[in-house]
């Protein structure tokens, strides 16, 4: 072989390489793409996911805080209603205690004219 043919070859042989490592890099830049490509579905998904989830907690959130306001209502509801009975209670408490006082006031007021009566008994017989 000559020299001219060495260099051709060695040309040809550089020429398939090149050709070669390019279309290893233009198939690996495919790949990435392809991988860009899955990845950004992937992700678009995901997002999907999250957010219809995070709509099935909201409403579910919503749902127990309706229940829990519906059970407070009932328990001031009950609540309102054994003050209601307490304050009864006490009025009907408070009207016996006044009776008892006026009774206890008269009962002191004919004492107090017995005792009248009686300081007027001794001094006049003295």
């Amino acid at each position: 072989m000559t020299n001219t043919e060495n260099g051709e070859q060695v040309y040809r042989l550089i020429e398939s390489l090149y050709t070669h490592v390019t279309d290893l890099f233009t198939e690996q830049n495919l790949m990435m793409q392809d991988m860009k490509t899955e990845l950004r579905t992937e992700m678009a998904d995901m997002k999907t996911e999250l957010r219809a989830e995070m709509a099935d907690m909201k409403t579910e959130l919503r749902a127990e805080m309706a229940d829990m306001k519906t059970e407070l209502r009932a328990e001031m509801a009950d609540m309102k209603e054994e003050l209601k009975e307490a304050v009864a209670d006490n009025g009907k408490a408070i009207l016996r205690l006044e009776e008892e006082i006026a009774r206890n006031r008269e009962t002191v007021f004919r004492h107090d004219l017995d005792i009248q009566m009686l300081k007027k008994t001794f001094v006049e017989t003295g």
